[in-house]
């Protein structure tokens, strides 16, 4: 992010120091720079340098609360040492404000990094809602535009909805012709198998009872024939009684070829 200048004269960083300037990286990394010599030195325990050039440089012709309290306490410091009870207190008092004083530096340097490095403003002006006359029509244009999109996604889900609906309706028909036909088909196929299976049967009842009848007539022609023989045998005694007659025989044929002659 770089150490950027800040935008102020020196002037006005002497009257009001860099804790008043306005917020940039180069103000807050000189600040913490300063911050840390003094911690260094407080550490130590060298306090024989004069700090006044620091301290107009962080916090101005008037320094703040903390400042004023960190400028005391080190000339006390400078003037007295620390071999006493009371001057270490002072140390320990003076460490504490440096390092609540370089605490807050480093929170308002973190929160300026988030505000404007982080989240740079152009993104945060984008997320803010507009304010320009003309962005009410284009906001109006942006919600018609979602109504619309969403009422057209509405009706392709009801379209999709009736056309899967009828393609299971019409699926559901050719399934059940399919069925229809293939029970016709077999019933078809059922009754031609039983018609065969029952043309034997006929055809061989059929043949019994011709034969059975053919039997009958052989039967009855028998009997008729049984009957009628004592008849037919006292006839052919009646005929053998009978006298016979003597038929003139014939003469040959060459003697009746000499009588002519």
């Amino acid at each position: 992010m770089g150490r950027e200048t800040a935008d102020i004269s020196q002037a006005e960083v002497l009257k009001s120091g860099l804790r008043r300037a306005p917020k940039s990286p180069a103000k807050f990394g000189e600040i913490l720079a300063n911050l840390e010599i003094l911690t260094t030195l407080a550490r130590k325990g060298n306090f024989a340098q004069e700090i006044d050039s620091v301290i107009t440089l962080l916090y101005g012709e008037t320094p703040t609360l903390r400042g004023a309290q960190i400028a005391n306490l080190w000339q006390r410091l400078r003037e007295e040492g620390v071999e006493t009870d009371e001057m270490r207190e002072m140390l320990a008092g003076l460490k504490v404000a440096l390092e609540e004083e370089t605490r807050d530096v480093v929170e308002e340097y973190t929160l300026y990094l988030q505000e404007h490095v982080h989240i740079s403003p152009a993104l945060r002006s984008s997320a803010l809602a507009p304010s320009h006359p003309q962005w009410t029509a284009l906001i109006r244009h942006e919600y018609t535009l979602d109504r619309l999109i969403e009422r057209k996604l509405k009706l392709l889900v009801q379209i999709q909805t009736a056309r899967r609906a009828q393609e299971r309706a019409d699926r559901a028909a050719e399934e059940k012709a399919e069925r229809a036909e293939k029970n016709a088909f077999l019933e078809n196929k059922a009754g031609e198998l039983l018609k065969t299976k029952d043309q034997p049967k006929k055809q061989t009842g059929n043949k019994a009872e011709t034969k059975r009848a053919m039997l009958l007539k052989t039967n009855k022609r028998s009997k008729k024939q049984s009957g009628n023989k004592p008849e037919n045998k006292a006839g052919q005694v009646a005929e053998n009684k009978r006298p016979r007659k003597n038929k003139p025989k014939k003469a040959p044929a060459g003697r009746k070829i000499l009588a002519h002659a």
